[in-house]
């Protein structure tokens, strides 16, 4: 925003996450699930190595666009 408060990006509003996710984790690089997965097992992301934030800004822009199979 112009007075310098960070935005905030919407991707999916859908608990249903099964497409998604995956994308998220090929453009990041980060395995999404299996980090999910030990958080819930009790492992901080800290302890995983990750910060708290907003992944690093990558040099591209990735798309999820619709399939209409009709």
């Amino acid at each position: 925003a112009a007075d310098g408060t960070p935005n905030v990006f919407i991707i999916e509003v859908n608990p249903r996450s099964s497409r998604t996710v995956p994308f998220i984790s090929k453009v990041t690089g980060v395995p999404l699930v299996k980090v999910a997965s030990k958080v819930m097992l009790g492992d901080s992301l800290q302890d995983q190595g990750y910060a708290e934030g907003l992944h690093p800004q990558l040099p591209l822009f990735a798309v999820k666009a619709p399939v209409v199979s009709m």
